[in-house]
């Protein structure tokens, strides 16, 4: 190497010593480098600009310094579980009894000033960080305690409960059997977990989803595709797949009553869906004119604010009451 400075060294760096640096780094890290790496390459693609010395100080973004403190934040009420990190649930109905059959959990989070953060804001924030598979272990659990309180209280124990999986999750060792641990120690049975992950982890070759889909299956674990048809699904791969449920994309169901392409897409969904022996939940359901449709189209469950919006769990059974007697099976 020549020196280009005093007290600084030019190094080569080849592009297998670069992926192997970029592996040991923290994904936090890695995560602040790509972003000023895109800064800096949105910075040469500016029309007039020249390079010079100055493009190779950067400074870090305001909006990067806020993440790293909501990602910190969020660490840090995690670890206290004080109650500002939460599972609110959202029912989900069987379209022919129209009764409630499940709920999905859904993870809320109000700090201790009270002002709740979107999960739009915090789960985007954590999910490339090695604290999505802490968070995710917390619902999981927290989520068990929710259903086994209903199955007390009701008597029903075929209810179920949705939790939602990332592909950090199915990198654990032993993660199917871990999960099923975990669903067995709160009293429940496999049957009562609905393991929702979205497209991009069921088409992941790289997650051995297929081994673990299957190990989950012969535990008696459910497992859905979420937001089915937004990313890019292979008939092949879902061939591979034990997979209970598919759950259209609300963009679907929002846009079927307005636009053909839209309904004819759900028609789709349900006819591979029957194809493969799978149940077809409609998520998004908003209006009654939306459940009408998605009951006629095929689907078997539905899930959206025309049901309700997420809950705080102590409201699930309430809710629950007052739905069924508004709508009494056919």
């Amino acid at each position: 190497a020549d020196d280009c400075a005093e007290g600084c060294t030019a190094i080569e760096i080849t592009r297998d010593s670069f992926e192997e640096l970029a592996a040991a780094t923290p994904p936090l890290l890695r995560a602040m480098i790509q972003y000023l790496g895109q800064s800096l390459r949105h910075r040469h693609a500016q029309p007039g600009h020249i390079a010079d010395a100055t493009d190779a100080v950067i400074s870090i973004d305001e909006t990067v310094m806020q993440i790293i403190a909501l990602v910190d934040q969020f660490r840090q009420a995690l670890q206290r579980d004080q109650g500002e990190i939460d599972m609110h649930v959202q029912p989900i109905v069987d379209l022919e009894s129209r009764q409630i059959s499940g709920f999905e959990a859904l993870m809320r989070w109000t700090p201790r000033d009270g002002r709740p953060v979107s999960p739009g804001a915090f789960i985007p924030a954590i999910e490339n960080t090695p604290l999505i598979v802490d968070a995710t272990r917390f619902a999981l659990n927290r989520s068990c305690g929710i259903l086994k309180n209903i199955h007390d209280k009701t008597g029903n124990t075929d209810l179920f409960v949705g939790v939602n999986f990332t592909p950090a999750d199915f990198s654990r060792p032993n993660f199917a059997t871990d999960t099923f641990n975990t669903v067995q120690r709160a009293g429940l049975k496999g049957s009562n977990l609905d393991l929702e992950i979205t497209e991009s982890t069921a088409f992941d070759e790289t997650c051995a989803t297929a081994d673990i889909l299957n190990t989950c299956h012969a535990l008696g674990i459910q497992s859905a595709i979420d937001d089915f048809g937004q990313g890019f699904s292979s008939m092949a791969r879902l061939v591979d797949l034990n997979v209970h449920v598919l759950k259209i994309d609300m963009a679907f169901v929002k846009g079927m009553l307005s636009n053909d392409r839209c309904a004819s897409a759900v028609r789709a969904i349900i006819a591979i869906a029957n194809n493969f022996h799978m149940k077809v939940l409609a998520e998004g359901v908003e209006t009654e004119s939306e459940w009408d449709l998605v009951a006629a189209l095929g689907c078997i469950e539905a899930q959206g604010y025309y049901i309700s919006k997420p809950l705080p769990a102590d409201d699930f059974l309430s809710l629950k009451t007052s739905w069924e007697a508004d709508h009494p099976a056919p």
